[in-house]
């Protein structure tokens, strides 16, 4: 299935039935547009398509919809890039054990859990760019030419950049703001508005961070496919975890 045809299909669900839920269609569409493979959206996306036929609801219902991704995103999303560097395992069980977000004041409430979690990744972020910086040079050293270096350096870059923007779920940040923006209450959205940036910068560079450390440790031709690899187990994780989503939004 390519982006085209599951566009289409929720589209179409939406239309036909004029019954179809516009923010979980919202979270579909945005997340679909993030997997890498027709393979991925046909086996994670296809079979929650016919069930958004009868979503539609309230604006109460949808802003319990939209808190479930919020939730999602603050307790599971960045969990689980965190859980990827030891020095920041501490951050991702005090969001896990945070209260659930079932409202903006809930969210406003562990606010602090979540700066405190971006700042962190961030020194976790740097702290594993000069690592990598400090591999590449000893490797150019070792060879004795200034090519090895830039061979590691370029590796380990490209890993950790396109590894870590791909995997760190960009399109579902866009989605749960699009849903966000589409329910809000009052002065809720500014709060999200602040919160929901820090958890996307706070999981980008922690994803960053675990890459990163990875290609260092290979470097060379190597540092490349350390450093995917190294995201594998969060992005399967967080595959999973985001059906598990889509389909608590189906029963809300």
């Amino acid at each position: 299935m390519t982006i085209d045809e599951l566009h289409a299909m929720v589209a179409d669900q939406g239309v036909a039935t004029r019954d179809g839920c516009p923010i979980i269609g919202s979270f579909l569409r945005a997340w679909n547009d993030s997997l890498g493979s027709d393979d991925e959206r046909t086996s994670l996306l296809m079979p929650l398509i016919p069930q958004l036929v009868a979503t539609r609801s309230t604006a109460e219902v949808e802003l319990t919809r939209v808190m479930l991704i919020v939730d999602w995103m603050c307790r599971e999303f960045l969990p689980c890039w965190l859980d990827l560097t030891p020095a920041l395992r501490g951050h991702a069980d005090a969001l896990r054990s945070a209260k659930p977000i079932q409202s903006w004041s809930d969210l406003d409430a562990i606010s602090s859990l979540i700066f405190a979690a971006k700042n962190a990744s961030a020194g976790a972020w740097a702290g594993a760019w000069d690592g990598a910086w400090a591999a590449a040079w000893d490797a150019a050293r070792d060879a004795g030419e200034d090519g090895a270096w830039a061979a590691a350096w370029d590796a380990a870059w490209a890993a950790a950049w396109d590894g870590a923007e791909a995997a760190a779920g960009d399109a579902v940040w866009a989605a749960a703001g699009d849903a966000a923006r589409a329910a809000r209450a009052g002065a809720g959205y500014a709060v999200w508005d602040a919160a929901g940036y820090a958890v996307w910068d706070a999981a980008r560079d922690a994803a960053r961070a675990a890459a990163w450390a990875a290609a260092s440790a290979a470097a060379g031709d190597a540092a490349g496919d350390a450093a995917r690899a190294a995201l594998q187990p969060a992005k399967k994780i967080l595959q999973s975890s985001a059906v598990g989503l889509v389909e608590r939004m189906i029963r809300a």
